[in-house]
């Protein structure tokens, strides 16, 4: 499988405080294994496209987890 980069990010669709989720979401990327950066409107991940699309997956899961109802991620 081919080497990636992928930006993207995970907004829960919530009024109020938004880096409890945020916090959430980068737990699972960094469970992944796979070298990633934060950034200001998003994360940056690079390694197997597979693995890339399966974190990316398990952090908006791992926010919707957390009782939001709600959750893009682009």
């Amino acid at each position: 499988m081919p080497e990636v980069l992928a930006e993207f990010s995970v907004t829960p669709m919530v009024e109020g405080e938004l880096k409890p989720f945020i916090d959430v979401a980068v737990e699972e990327i960094d469970k992944s294994g796979l070298n990633y950066e934060v950034g200001p409107v998003g994360t940056i991940l690079e390694g197997d496209l597979d693995r890339v699309f399966d974190a990316i997956k398990h952090a908006h899961q791992a926010v919707l987890d957390k009782g939001v109802d709600r959750v893009v991620t682009d």
